[in-house]
């Protein structure tokens, strides 16, 4: 009769553990990857710029396809701008902006899916104006049909501060080491 009594408690428990190892087996088939979102763009642009993100899960792996929502403030907290992206295969997406000069906050949203988790992430951007192009008469009277081109180039913008565009690239030429040329104001 004990040995009945033990075989029965002995039964009990193998059941007890199957079903309580099943139900950690099952859970654990539902647990979504962690992700990273960031924005890639810089901080400060001229008008005309773009946000850049890129979504990735925790190994840096990109996860493409997926729909990325950007919203961005402006400095009174008015939402200006919410978009929706879609990332590609390198887990990248951008969207061009209208933005006027001024301090703003952009968020990036990923609500996540069946195997990835949802998360956010937020950076403030400046946009700075884009000076109107000027050309000095005493630059374009050296007479140069090469440099009257460049110097007539719509794509060649000239700022304020007095820095040229590269119209390749469109970085201040300082910061570009590639670009065939430049303008600077005199």
């Amino acid at each position: 009769m004990e040995n009945r009594n033990i075989i029965i408690i002995l039964i009990a428990i193998v059941v007890v553990l199957a079903v309580v190892a099943g139900a950690m087996f099952m859970q654990s088939g539902n647990v979504k990857e962690p992700t990273k979102i960031k924005i890639t763009n810089d901080k400060s642009q001229y008008e005309g710029g773009k946000v850049s993100i890129q979504l990735t899960d925790f190994n840096k792996t990109a996860i493409s396809k997926e729909k990325v929502n950007i919203t961005i403030t402006n400095n009174k907290g008015k939402v200006v701008v919410n978009k929706t992206v879609k990332t590609n295969s390198k887990g990248k997406a951008n969207l061009d902006l209208d933005l006027k000069k001024g301090n703003y906050t952009v968020n990036a949203t990923y609500g996540g899916n069946e195997n990835y988790t949802g998360n956010s992430t937020t950076q403030n951007l400046k946009i700075k104006e884009k000076a109107k192009k000027s050309v000095s008469s005493s630059s374009s009277s050296s007479g140069n049909s090469y440099v009257d081109q460049i110097l007539n180039d719509p794509s060649c913008t000239v700022v304020k501060d007095p820095y040229a565009i590269c119209p390749k690239h469109g970085v201040p030429y300082w910061q570009d080491n590639y670009c065939d040329w430049f303008i600077k104001p005199l």
